[in-house]
């Protein structure tokens, strides 16, 4: 007689499982992933931590890509504001100077002061076009990283799908293997409720 099945009835007959009971169902529990769950023979996608995390790189690099657009980015408005209050003090202190030697109203007082807007001016369009290089290099580093995080991420799900996807047929497999010494033991006890 098969020892291991002459246990399986020892086993029934103490009020326990057969062949270690049903694995798959039948009171036994779910396995899961962050993304992925196994009940019942049935391998499903979860909204898990995997997806969410995808959803939060793309949000965090739209934010930074948002800070660095070419003119109109953080950069850009720190260097236009610089030069806008670096502009004014000069100004002021211009014209400050120029009334305390009582020549404000005069013509060339007027063009003084519009040199040294004008000069402001030019340093200010010169260091904002540098500026909007970098924030361009800046938005195309962005890119890079966010391409490079979202093929991570991808490569990290298509990971966890396939050991969860194993996992799935092995876990099957053992279902059907249970399922055919479950039949056996039904049969040998046939045999032996018989002879």
């Amino acid at each position: 007689m098969n020892l291991r099945l002459l246990n399986a009835i020892k086993r029934e007959e103490e009020g326990g499982p057969a062949l270690g009971g049903s694995l798959i169902g039948g009171g036994g529990a779910p396995v899961s992933t962050p993304s992925f769950r196994f009940s019942n023979g049935t391998l499903t996608r979860t909204a898990g931590s995997a997806l969410n995390t995808g959803r939060q790189l793309q949000s965090r690099f739209g934010d930074l890509f948002a800070s660095v657009r070419p003119g109109f980015g953080k950069l850009s408005e720190t260097t236009r504001q610089t030069f806008r209050d670096r502009s004014a003090a000069a100004v002021g202190n211009l014209r400050e100077s120029l009334g305390r030697r009582r020549v404000l109203g005069a013509s060339f007082a007027s063009d003084a002061l519009a040199r040294v807007k004008l000069g402001f001016a030019r340093e200010e369009a010169q260091e904002l076009a540098k500026v909007g290089v970098q924030e361009t290099q800046l938005q195309n580093q962005i890119l890079r990283d966010q391409s490079q995080a979202l093929t991570q991420q991808i490569s990290s799900e298509l990971q966890e799908f396939s050991i969860a996807a194993n996992f799935s047929q092995s876990l099957n497999e053992l279902e059907l293997k249970r399922l055919e010494l479950d039949e056996e033991l039904g049969d040998f006890r046939d045999l032996t409720v018989v002879g």
